[in-house]
């Protein structure tokens, strides 16, 4: 039986004609439809970062919102910006298509939407068509948290914000001190409570705690600030209203499997709405796992997790981890 992560029939065990218990694209289903039952719809937008390399080494030494670095690579940016809108069916649309701050990065963001397991598809299918257009033009594309030491790594933004599934408005912005509303908050608590776990979901690799660190603006604390790069979940405002629009959470990057990532997320969101999570000042909060092993064993102990991936997933997961953790390079 193989499970499926994308088109035909998601997840199917072939052997018993029904979904595999170990499909990712399944429990995100799952998490979608459970918060549709408490009249709430999540929305998930995510910005996608890579860097392109020549033998190795970044393409360029350009920085962020650099000109010459967008002019030069058009050519090969304009084939995947194509090559995705024509893959409608399995990928959002783009909203922007810009450079990034490191040498040779560039980042990709794709259309917020109430349908997260679409996000989750756009990622699995942006890193294959990069991956080949950037080979077809003698390049090579990485998607690796943390390719270079002395440089910024690659993220994988995950975006939310909760919408009232009845009336359509947002349930962020509000009245609170945070600047969010009472659901939001609860939000917010729910996800900081789960995130030294869900870290191991989100930061998959040994390579990834390179990343997590303070002062790469990835967050390296279980905490939460308005506007604040260095916290795991940024509060992200609009500057158009002055009011929080959707929340941010940095603690991810893109070799994290999508489904995974983001189906862990919204349990930890919905549960903290559902538990009236109460949410602790900002900039506060318990530093993150340092290393996959103690985020592993953090994971591990969740019964929380075990419950909403279901416990062959979750099994799984943890198992092909801990394999791959004694033989992993950080590099």
């Amino acid at each position: 039986a193989v499970v499926s992560t994308q088109s035909g029939h998601y997840g199917r065990d072939s052997s018993k004609g029904v979904v595999s218990s170990l499909c990712p694209r399944s429990f995100l289903e799952r998490q979608v439809a459970q918060a549709r039952e408490d009249n709430i719809h999540f929305a998930v937008g995510v910005e996608v970062e890579f860097i392109l390399m020549k033998d190795g080494v970044p393409i360029n030494n350009q920085h962020f919102a650099n000109g010459p670095k967008l002019t030069e690579e058009s050519e090969l940016l304009d084939e995947v910006a194509t090559a995705l809108e024509a893959q409608s069916s399995a990928c959002r649309p783009i909203e922007v298509l810009h450079p990034e701050s490191g040498p040779g990065q560039y980042e990709i963001v794709f259309r917020y939407t109430t349908n997260p397991v679409e996000i989750a598809d756009s990622v699995i299918t942006a890193r294959q068509t990069i991956h080949a257009i950037s080979k077809k033009h003698g390049y090579q594309a990485t998607f690796m948290a943390k390719p270079f030491p002395d440089q910024v790594g690659n993220g994988l933004h995950l975006h939310i914000s909760c919408l009232d599934a009845k009336k359509g408005n947002s349930l962020v912005p509000g009245d609170q001190p945070s600047g969010l509303s009472e659901v939001a908050e609860y939000m917010v608590a729910g996800i900081l409570k789960r995130l030294p776990q869900l870290v191991a979901i989100t930061a998959p690799t040994p390579n990834s705690y390179r990343r997590i660190k303070p002062g790469f603006w990835t967050g390296h604390k279980a905490s939460w600030a308005l506007e604040d790069k260095e916290s795991a979940v940024r509060l992200c405002l609009d500057f158009n209203t002055g009011t929080v629009s959707n929340v941010e959470l940095k603690t991810c990057d893109p070799t994290a499997n999508p489904y995974l990532a983001v189906g862990g997320l919204l349990a930890a969101a919905l549960d903290g709405i559902r538990s009236k999570a109460e949410l602790g000042p900002p900039a506060v909060g318990p530093v993150l796992p340092t290393s996959l092993t103690e985020a592993i064993a953090n994971l591990e102990q969740s019964t929380f997790y075990e419950e909403a991936m279901g416990k062959d997933l979750f099994k799984t997961f943890i198992e092909v981890k801990k394999k791959k953790v004694p033989t992993a390079t950080l590099r």
